[in-house]
C-alpha cells in the first residue's frame, strides 16, 4: 500500500477514536519509512492521546529533523509545552511554527498565551511608525561591530533620526540579537506577524518585502520604501501596482522612474526622498594620503575593471595605492577570479570594516574611485565619501550621475566601463585629480557642502515627518467623506 493511502487510512481511523489501529498503521510505514514526518508527526499525536508523552516528544522531534519546514510540528509542540506549563518553550514553538506558515491562525493565540504567562517584551509597547524589512540579518548596533549593506544602514540612519524627534519606532527584521538601541526596538520578522495580530500599524514602512502588503493586518498608512533596482528576486513576477500601498518611497530620479515605466505606477504614487549619512562620523582629515585610492562597495560592482586599470594608474603615479572595502554575504563565492586579481603590487583589501572605522579611512584618502558596472539607486559609499571631503571619480551608470555632481564633487566617467575609451577617460581623470591641488581642494570642498545641504539624516526624518504627517491627514479627510 502506498504511503500516502496509508497515512489517510490511519488519519481516518484516528478520526474515528481507534487509537491503536491508527498507531499501528503508522507505525508499519515508520519501519519501511523512518524520516517520513507527516507520519513521524501523526504518530506523535496518537502517542500523546494515549498518555505517552516522552514518545509523543520524542516523535515530534523526529518530524522536525526530517522537515524542519513542517509547520504542525512546531505547533503541536508548542500545545504540549502549554499545557505542562513551560511557556518560554511554548512561545519559542509558535514562533517557529509561524515563522512557516504565517496564516496558522491558532499558533498566534497560542503565541499570544505564552507570551502574556511571561510578559514577554515583544508584543507590549505600541510603536508609531513600524519597519519591516527581508534581506541580511543586522540589529541596531551592526554597522559599530561590522561591515553592513547600504540599505539595512540607511534603515538604522533612519530610524535613529525619527526616534530622537520623539517617534516610537520598531523595526521587524531577520535580527541577530533583538534588543532596544538608540532608542529604538529590533525584533525578528516573526514577531512582526504576531504583533500584526495584536495592534493596529499606524504607519508601516515595509523595506525589500512586498510581504506585508499581501497579509491581513490593521495599518492607517502603508509605505514601501525601495532600494533596490526592478531585477531582484523579491520582485520576480510581483506586481507592486495591485498592492494596497499608499505611498512609495524612492531613493533617486533614476530609481522612481524606472518603477514607475516597468511597474506602470503613476509618478504621483511615489514620493522622492534620499539616502543620508551621518555627518558627525563622515568628516574630513587634517591629514591625507595623497597617493591613497578608495573602493568602498561590492566586488561585483566594477572592481574587476579597476583592477585592469590600476596598474596604468601606477604608471603614471608611481606611489599609488589602491584601498578596498568591502563585505563578504553568505553566498559569497571565495574563489571567484577578482580575489586573485587584486593580488598586485599597491592593493590592499579589508573586509567587513565597522562604520567607524570605515569614516577614518575615507577620510584619509585623496578619491574615491568607482568604474561602477552595477545600476546604483543611490550609492550610499558615495555619500559618505562625500562627507568626508573625498571626491569621487565613478561612471555616470543609473543613479550615480544625480549621486555624485560632476564637477562639484567629484568627476563622472560617460560611458561603457567595460570599454578601452571609458578606461583612458578615467585614468585621465583620477591621476589628474592626483595631480593637480587645486582642482582637488574645490571637489573637496564641494562635496562636503552638497552633503550637508541634501544628506544629512536629520533633514531628511523632518521631511519623512512632513510627508507621513500629510498622508494621514489626507486619509482621513478621505474617509470621512466616506
Amino acid at each position: 500500500m502506498a504511503i500516502e493511502e496509508s497515512l489517510q487510512r490511519g488519519i481516518g481511523l484516528a478520526g474515528q477514536g481507534k487509537l491503536h489501529q491508527a498507531l499501528s498503521i503508522f507505525e508499519d510505514i515508520l519501519k519501511d519509512c523512518p524520516d517520513e514526518p507527516r507520519v513521524l508527526f501523526n504518530a506523535a499525536v496518537i502517542n500523546n492521546r494515549l498518555g505517552y508523552k516522552d514518545r509523543a516528544l520524542g516523535l515530534l522531534q523526529r518530524s522536525i529533523d526530517a522537515d524542519s519546514s513542517f509547520a504542525n510540528p512546531y505547533y503541536y509542540l508548542g500545545q504540549l509545552y502549554l499545557q505542562n506549563g513551560c511557556y518560554q518553550e511554548a512561545y519559542e514553538a509558535f514562533r517557529n511554527t509561524i515563522a512557516r506558515d504565517i496564516e496558522f491562525a491558532s499558533a498566534y493565540e497560542g503565541a499570544r498565551s505564552a507570551a502574556s504567562a511571561i510578559g514577554l517584551s515583544v508584543i507590549a509597547d505600541e510603536a508609531d511608525v513600524v519597519f519591516y524589512t527581508g534581506g541580511y540579518p543586522f540589529h541596531g548596533r551592526t554597522m559599530e561591530e561590522k561591515g553592513l549593506g547600504g540599505s539595512e544602514s540607511a534603515l538604522i540612519y533612519i530610524a535613529r533620526a525619527l526616534a530622537a524627534k520623539g517617534i516610537r519606532v520598531r523595526v521587524f527584521c531577520n535580527c541577530e540579537r533583538p534588543g532596544t538601541y538608540d532608542g529604538v526596538r529590533y525584533d525578528d520578522l516573526v514577531d512582526f506577524h504576531i504583533y500584526r495580530n495584536l495592534y493596529k500599524l499606524p504607519v508601516l514602512i515595509s523595506s525589500r518585502s512586498l510581504r506585508p502588503f499581501k497579509v491581513d493586518l490593521q495599518a492607517q498608512l502603508r509605505i514601501l520604501w525601495i532600494h533596490d533596482d526592478i531585477n531582484v528576486p523579491f520582485l520576480e513576477g510581483e506586481r507592486p501596482s495591485r498592492l494596497p500601498i499608499d505611498r512609495i518611497y524612492a531613493i533617486s530620479h533614476w530609481q522612481r522612474d524606472v518603477w514607475s515605466r516597468h511597474f506602470s505606477i503613476p509618478a504621483e504614487r511615489f514620493f522622492l526622498t534620499r539616502n543620508g549619512v551621518d555627518l558627525k562620523l563622515f568628516r574630513p582629515a587634517e591629514k591625507r594620503n595623497r597617493n591613497r585610492l578608495i573602493y568602498a562597495s561590492r566586488p561585483d560592482r566594477g572592481l574587476n575593471i579597476l583592477l585592469k586599470l590600476f596598474p596604468c594608474i601606477r604608471q603614471q603615479v608611481p606611489d599609488a595605492e589602491l584601498h578596498v572595502y568591502t563585505y563578504q554575504l553568505p553566498d559569497d563565492n571565495l574563489e571567484d577570479p577578482i580575489w586573485q586579481q587584486v593580488r598586485q603590487p599597491g592593493v590592499f583589501v579589508r573586509m567587513g570594516l565597522p562604520k567607524a572605522a570605515l569614516a577614518e579611512e575615507m577620510a584619509t584618502a585623496r578619491l574615491m574611485v568607482y568604474p561602477s558596472t552595477f545600476r546604483e539607486t543611490s550609492c550610499i559609499a558615495a555619500i559618505e565619501a562625500q562627507a568626508a571631503g573625498t571626491p569621487i571619480v565613478a561612471s555616470t551608470l543609473a543613479a550615480l550621475s544625480e549621486t555624485v555632481a560632476d564637477g562639484v564633487s567629484g568627476r563622472l566617467v560617460p560611458g561603457d566601463p567595460n570599454t578601452d575609451e571609458f578606461g583612458r577617460q578615467f585614468v585621465a581623470a583620477v591621476v589628474d585629480l592626483m595631480n593637480n591641488d587645486e582642482a582637488w581642494q574645490r571637489l573637496s570642498n564641494g562635496a562636503r557642502s552638497r552633503v550637508e545641504l541634501l544628506y544629512d539624516w536629520d533633514i531628511l526624518a523632518k521631511e519623512w515627518i512632513t510627508e507621513i504627517q500629510r498622508l494621514v491627514g489626507t486619509k482621513n479627510r478621505i474617509s470621512n467623506k466616506e
